[in-house]
């Protein structure tokens, strides 16, 4: 059996590629001969290079724009000037696939028309291939009027079995969008980057007498063009700075990092110059730019509590049984804290002071994960997961669509 994965596994957020690679081997738990091949959604095959600066390129563009007319940029990148690459790079991924999982991330929000505009390319594609689908673990936002439109042509258009979506919220969001007549039920499940742990070895602790922090660093111009509330707010290199001293102060070492993507990177090295003396005191490293999903992981699981904006750090984090600290910028952090019994831990951005963080980090460091919950949630996805791949392989059920 073949199987595409449809999502950003070539993101230079790596977070998307880590949760690729849990998916992936969940997949392979229940078949371990299933082949799998990545489909990247913005038509990428590797990680960086010039795909990066085009992203780059683009972003500055959009953040130039008034709002109201953001989304025409991806719709007319991805819709018209790319639509011809997208639609053979789609075709040519899913070529010998026995069926297509589009996921996880955040991948039913509306960010600009971004993914609804990539989703209905793929639609587009394969509709003629009668290709079952599932829709697993997806984040959604509000939908804009051409989002829904978008979105309703692509559940139409695909032999939709299988959908499931990481929140409530989400849950909420689909079910207001599509009707019953266009999807199948929308279930709520784990984001499978969970399960990490379970099936990639952790980087053993260094053994030393102070813990060891990693802050995650997020691009903050970035992140207030991306987030989807409006209590978003920038988190500055000042704010940074006295971050790092608080939890110095507290008797722990910093270990600064970024999940990978250029601005949060670039950001990173920003904030090394305002902490440049407690670097050269040997209490704040910098960890290496991970060049993959994998090294991201073993970067987080060898540490000994987490600071992040950035979802994916503080769901490996979690997995590896690392205490971690969520700063609020849209509701799919708050959404994870809460579903995994941490809220306490997840900070509103009206109280994000480093004092207030670093305070936080003090009680979670004290108060680890309940690890057979963790365990118990891992196997529920792979129940999950079993059962999704149960209803690709099974005979179309839906009128009008058969296998080829």
């Amino acid at each position: 059996m073949k199987c595409a994965i449809a999502a950003v596994k070539f993101s230079d957020n790596l977070g998307d590629g880590i949760i690729f690679e849990a998916l992936s081997r969940c997949l392979l738990h229940h078949r371990p001969d299933l082949e799998i091949v990545a489909i990247d959604l913005s038509g990428r095959t590797s990680l960086g290079g010039e795909h990066t600066q085009r992203r780059r390129r683009s972003t500055g563009v959009i953040t130039m724009l008034p709002k109201p007319v953001r989304p025409l940029l991806p719709l007319i990148k991805f819709g018209v000037v790319d639509r011809a690459r997208l639609l053979r790079h789609f075709r040519e991924g899913v070529a010998g696939c026995d069926y297509a999982i589009v996921g996880g991330g955040h991948l039913l929000a509306d960010a600009n028309l971004n993914f609804p505009t990539k989703l209905s390319v793929l639609a587009s594609a394969v509709c003629g291939l009668k290709l079952p689908f599932a829709f697993y673990a997806v984040g959604a936002s509000q939908w804009s009027l051409a989002a829904r439109r978008l979105l309703r042509s692509v559940f139409r258009q695909l032999d939709v079995r299988w959908l499931s979506v990481r929140d409530v919220d989400s849950q909420a969001l689909v079910r207001e969008g599509l009707s019953s007549s266009e999807t199948v039920a929308v279930q709520v499940t784990y984001d499978p980057a969970i399960a990490c742990s379970r099936f990639i070895p952790a980087e053993r602790p260094r053994g030393t007498l102070r813990k060891r922090i990693g802050l995650n660093v997020i691009g903050t111009k970035w992140m207030m063009l991306d987030a989807n509330s409006a209590s978003a707010r920038a988190f500055d290199l000042a704010a940074y700075g006295e971050l790092v001293d608080r939890i110095l102060a507290q008797g722990h070492d910093v270990a600064l990092m970024s999940n990978g993507a250029e601005e949060d990177h670039e950001q990173m090295l920003q904030v090394t110059d305002v902490v440049a003396g407690q670097i050269e005191s040997g209490r704040v490293t910098i960890l290496p730019r991970a060049r993959g999903p994998l090294e991201l992981i073993q970067q987080i699981s060898g540490l000994d509590g987490v600071v992040s904006h950035r979802l994916h750090a503080t769901i490996v984090a979690y997995s590896y049984g690392v205490p971690a600290i969520g700063l609020e910028w849209d509701k799919k952090v708050p959404s994870f804290f809460a579903a995994v019994g941490r809220s306490q831990f997840s900070l509103a951005p009206a109280v994000q002071t480093p004092e207030t963080i670093a305070d936080a980090l003090e009680i979670a460091l004290s108060k680890p994960d309940d690890d057979t919950a963790k365990e118990a949630r891992i196997d529920e996805i792979l129940v999950h997961i079993g059962k999704m791949v149960a209803a690709l392989e099974e005979p179309s059920s839906r009128p009008g669509v058969a296998r080829a």
